[in-house]
């Protein structure tokens, strides 16, 4: 409501010269004029709605991913466990990378600092993508053991995910709505609602308070539909990426600490 408060205001003024100076247009106008501004507003809050529901997919497969991975990594009875603790550490840090390139944020180094061997950190923070830096390093610290070629392949497609997946992340980030589309939009919704107290009072409302109820009411249910579209159109300012992170790194801290049975029961 706070971010609405000012437009609110402004066409509540718009109504009350509307109904002092008796401002009228046919209902037709309004009325002519609401299909075309439902289609565009609907249309933007679809594809908004769509781009939350991928940015959200993407971070469940990356889940997913980082959580396979750490599992296939910590079973192998080749990897040393100096070699699968660098490894636990450099996963974790994947989805804390991945929330600091999506927020634009500068808090990376604190988890790099506290979680990797200093040189590690210190390359990972000069390449231009940390995210992708840490793969390159759990590949190149796998390298040289005699992993199982089956073992191998599953180590290297959950790389590969979870690389497919900040890649999706960063082509949701990179390629916003057109902002053409969404002017149009905010201006043609502007537009119909100055006309809506002139359609009113042509169509013989003659209380100044039951104007103000119908164009406040109505504003407001229109302009929180576009406000809402505005939100989920960069869907990584409103998902919980910190949230996301830390069930990362948990998931991957329990698949390497997990007391697994060498043998199975009776």
């Amino acid at each position: 409501l706070r971010r609405l408060y000012s437009m609110l205001l402004v066409l509540s003024a718009w109504s009350l010269l509307v109904y002092r100076f008796r401002i009228c247009l046919p209902a037709a106008a309004v009325s002519y004029s609401v299909s075309p501004l439902a289609l565009l507003l609907a249309f933007r809050v679809n594809a908004a709605n769509a781009r939350f529901a991928e940015a959200r997919s993407q971070w469940g497969r990356a889940i997913f991913a980082a959580r396979e991975l750490a599992a296939n990594i910590a079973v192998d009875v080749n990897v040393p466990s100096s070699t699968k603790d660098g490894c636990a550490r450099a996963i974790c840090c994947f989805g804390w990378a991945v929330k600091a390139s999506l927020r634009g944020v500068a808090d990376l180094e604190l988890v790099l600092n506290a979680l990797l061997a200093p040189e590690a950190a210190i390359w990972v923070m000069t390449q231009k993508k940390p995210s992708l830096a840490l793969l390159m390093l759990v590949r190149k610290w796998l390298a040289p053991h005699p992993i199982p070629l089956a073992s191998a392949q599953a180590i290297a497609s959950c790389i590969a995910d979870l690389n497919l997946c900040y890649g999706g992340m960063e082509r949701i980030l990179s390629t916003p709505l057109s902002p053409t589309y969404g002017r149009h939009t905010s201006r043609g919704l502007m537009l119909w609602l100055a006309m809506l107290p002139c359609a009113l009072v042509a169509s013989g409302v003659s209380n100044v308070f039951s104007l103000l109820v119908t164009q406040l009411g109505v504003a407001y249910v229109m302009l929180g539909i576009d406000e809402i579209g505005i939100q989920i159109e960069q869907p990584f300012d409103v998902l919980p990426l910190y949230g996301m992170a830390t069930v990362l790194t948990r998931d991957v801290q329990e698949a390497f600490a997990a007391d697994v049975p060498l043998t199975p029961g009776n």
